[in-house]
């Protein structure tokens, strides 16, 4: 018995030095490569996103592009009590936004009283709300540590938030909250008809702010078609609050109780220069398409070429993936005809999973808006806050290696560093995002089944 007492002890390793270089080793690549460690990652990502904007603020000069110009418009609108959008400008230009935009620098310029010091600091909190939110959506992805990181690597987004102030950060604040609402539908079934409203109304408040955030708009109508267990009623009175909340952001625009003419001229004048899908772009700003020359940048030509090969891409995607059998659980025909009948949802459909669903919506939302990007007809320098905080997850799940991934996300930022742009910087991002694209077409179905494979694997280790 008392041999059998006697368990042997665990021998120790020897205090030494390089046991102890073994152990920060092995720290580090758990730390960077094993998504059980984001437990302890996402909250020190949060606190160093607050220290980092903070060092910018005080030890970097701020930049005035637009932000002056933002207050000037808001000033003419709200002290001289102009409502005519073709008589509302700044210095460097007219106002080219909706109701949201007009909002949301209002509330700015009463918070501030026209101090740059407390605009930043809105928009430094603004950025770590930013990061807060991105690692809720990531926390349903299960990538690896070294992904997170990525967040706050971005010279480019942090001068866009903190050092230029620039009206697209605001989007990208309520894209996010949207795709965590879009996530929570999926996760609580008792709760999802208010997530779904809740999300198409956040979606449609970054639409008055920028139409960028319209790029999304075909997968957030797949997506909450199959949230709604494929109640095409249920979903176009879901839609139907995105065209309610644009009337109420630009409510003292569109003076919808007067019509006589001056009324009438003020309406149509928000809408056409709020909602200006025509608009041209200066060729020297341009991120994307300096590999061209300018005539062709501006041929009318051009532009009807990428609205062609953006609608095809995504629709490419859309039946190709989207809306594929393994992802819908049945066939491409049967879900057109299941549109005309009431009780018609598949127990497989895979964005109603718990498991596969939280990814396969982020995946979606972020694969219709980077073919977006691809085709758009200019990409300012701002305009990288419109997917960098989905890039890196994007990069990771088509290239799950760490230094392939980083490789590509280094190349991806030094695009965007380069001022003006050049020949090889703008060929360089183009490449990247059609060579993203491309591979996500080849890893859909993979996807799928690492989001599967990932959660029994944590249930293991639970």
């Amino acid at each position: 018995m008392n041999e059998l007492n006697q368990q042997p002890k665990q021998q120790l390793a020897p205090f030494t030095v390089k046991n102890v270089l073994l152990d920060i080793y092995n720290g580090i690549i758990f730390l960077s490569t094993n998504p059980q460690a984001n437990i302890i990652i996402y909250p020190i990502i949060i606190c160093l996103s607050s220290i980092i904007t903070k060092v910018i603020i005080y030890y970097v000069s701020y930049t005035e592009i637009d932000y002056k110009t933002y207050l000037q418009q808001i000033e003419v609108i709200e002290d001289y009590k102009v409502l005519d959008y073709t008589k509302i400008f700044g210095d460097s230009g007219p106002i080219v936004y909706p109701g949201g935009f007009v909002t949301i620098y209002s509330w700015i310029r009463y918070f501030t009283s026209g101090s740059i010091e407390y605009a930043q600091s809105i928009f430094g909190y603004l950025f770590v709300a930013c990061v807060i939110f991105t690692c809720v959506i990531y926390s349903y992805l299960n990538v690896q540590p070294w992904v997170i990181f990525l967040f706050l690597l971005s010279k480019r987004t942090l001068s866009i938030f903190v050092l230029r102030l620039f009206n697209d950060c605001w989007v990208s604040i309520c894209i996010l909250g949207m795709m965590i609402l879009l996530q929570q539908a999926n996760q609580e079934p008792k709760l999802r008809i208010l997530f779904l409203g809740l999300a198409a109304d956040i979606y449609s408040i970054a639409i008055s702010i920028k139409m960028n955030a319209l790029l999304y708009l075909p997968a957030f109508i797949i997506i909450t078609y199959f949230l709604t267990q494929e109640n095409a009623l249920l979903t176009i009175g879901i839609l139907s609050i995105i065209p309610i909340i644009q009337v109420l952001m630009g409510w003292k625009f569109l003076l919808i109780f007067y019509n006589d003419e001056l009324s009438k001229k003020i309406r149509w004048n928000y809408i056409k220069n709020a909602f200006n899908f025509g608009r041209k772009f200066l060729y020297k700003w341009t991120v994307n398409w300096k590999f061209l020359n300018e005539d062709i940048f501006n041929s009318d030509i051009f532009a009807t070429i990428l609205l062609i090969l953006h609608v095809v891409t995504l629709l490419i995607f859309i039946f190709g993936k989207f809306l594929s059998p393994k992802v819908i659980g049945k066939s491409r025909l049967e879900l057109f005809k299941d549109v005309f009948k009431w009780k018609k949802k598949s127990s497989m459909n895979m964005y109603l999973d718990v498991k596969v669903g939280p990814s396969l919506i982020f995946y979606t939302l972020t694969l219709t808006n980077l073919i977006g990007i691809l085709f758009a007809r200019s990409l300012h320098y701002q305009f990288l806050s419109w997917y960098n905080f989905q890039l890196p997850a994007i990069i990771y799940l088509n290239v799950n290696n760490i230094f392939i991934g980083m490789s590509i996300w280094i190349l991806h930022e030094s695009c965007w560093l380069v001022f003006p742009s050049t020949i090889w910087s703008s060929g360089l991002l183009i490449t990247i995002l059609s060579g993203l694209i491309i591979s996500s077409w080849f890893n859909f179905d993979k996807i799928i089944e690492n989001s599967l494979n990932d959660k029994e694997i944590v249930k293991k280790n639970e």
